[in-house]
């Protein structure tokens, strides 16, 4: 997976991508909001 590494943080949380670091995405796709 070369997407844009350096550009992009993409984060993989249960098999679903996160693309860069969005607190309230990364707060849903951890069950955490």
């Amino acid at each position: 997976m070369k997407l844009g590494f350096r550009a992009t943080p993409v984060t993989l949380i249960d098999g679903e991508a996160v693309v860069g670091f969005d607190p309230e995405k990364l707060k849903k796709a951890l069950g955490l909001a």
